[in-house]
């Protein structure tokens, strides 16, 4: 009750509303940070992937 009081919650229904809204805000940016690190690693791997059948390939021709 003295939390309610000393932040300004004019009632107690408006602290659980400030709480989702605080909780909705971290897991947003929590999945935002997750999908930046998912798409830089697919990048990643497909370029070594692409880069690995290129050496592959100049090998094999070489070998012609």
């Amino acid at each position: 009750h003295d939390f309610i009081k000393t932040n300004h919650f004019s009632s107690s229904s408006e602290l659980p509303i400030a709480m989702d809204r605080a909780i909705k805000e971290i897991v947003s940016n929590i999945k935002q940070r997750s999908v930046s690190i998912a798409t830089q690693t697919t990048k990643e791997l497909v370029l070594k992937v692409f880069v690995a059948v290129a050496l592959c390939c100049s090998v094999v021709l070489l070998m012609l």
